[in-house]
């Protein structure tokens, strides 16, 4: 009998705690999908419109008090990835509206750095947001999600993130980039390939020894037929803060 009531205590407590945690996934779908809708609503083609930001700031601020106090315990990689990094660009977007109206984030004096905010119970501000971010999942393509402002940033996904298409995404957006002429630039006659700045500062974190080694991760996105040749060199041109 003493055994036959702790399998059922045990099976008991699991039911509790599965049910715990599909609730817990439950708000956290919720979440998305409020967020989908703010990017959906401010963005176009993954640009933000300013003036929409700065009148539905309200909107804003409603979803990013839920981000604030989230908690993230017993929720998979998965799920945190898209969860930071729709936090990330909602962040951006409210920090945007502090400084509206501006026509580039050179206008707004430590940007990255100058407001602290709550993201699941923890103080950040935009520059150690990323950060976070970044160190936590070493995945090289979350630099192609992440807004930065201006226009050589990459653009806002006006879908938001979901933990069931997260790598997907990933790939989706990355490939974009790499592929859009007018931000990974081939100058045929020089033999070079020119890339946005952003990529520079952040050329450790796409885990590459050298040049080579860093056209091989470009061409791993690329199409067979439009491969860059490994005798090209890399170069950088400059980062734009100008705001669309």
């Amino acid at each position: 009998m003493k055994n036959k009531s702790k399998f059922l205590l045990l099976v008991v407590v699991s039911i509790i705690l599965l049910s715990f945690t599909a609730a817990h996934r439950h708000k956290i779908q919720v979440l998305f999908k409020k967020e989908k809708t703010v990017f959906q609503q401010l963005t176009t083609n993954g640009i933000p419109n300013l003036k929409e930001c700065y009148i539905l700031r309200g909107e804003i601020l409603g979803v990013r008090q839920n981000v604030a106090h989230f908690s993230l315990k017993d929720i998979d990689d998965n799920h945190k990835k898209a969860f930071y990094i729709n936090a990330y660009n909602l962040a951006v977007l409210a920090e945007l509206n502090e400084y509206y109206p501006i026509q580039s984030i050179e206008d707004a004096p430590d940007f990255f750095k100058s407001k602290d905010f709550m993201v699941a119970k923890k103080h950040y501000n935009l520059q150690s947001l990323r950060n976070y971010i970044i160190d936590s999942f070493h995945d090289p393509r979350i630099h192609f999600a992440l807004y930065l402002g201006g226009i050589s940033s990459p653009t806002i996904p006006s879908n938001a993130f979901y933990h069931e298409q997260i790598n997907e995404t990933l790939n989706k957006i990355t490939t974009r980039f790499i592929n859009d002429l007018t931000r990974v630039k081939i100058k045929t006659r020089s033999k070079m390939v020119l890339l946005p700045e952003f990529m520079l500062w952040n050329k450790e974190n796409f885990n590459v020894k050298d040049d080579q080694a860093f056209l091989a991760y470009i061409n791993t996105y690329r199409s067979k037929e439009k491969q860059i040749p490994k005798d090209y060199t890399i170069g950088y041109y400059p980062y734009s803060w100008k705001l669309n």
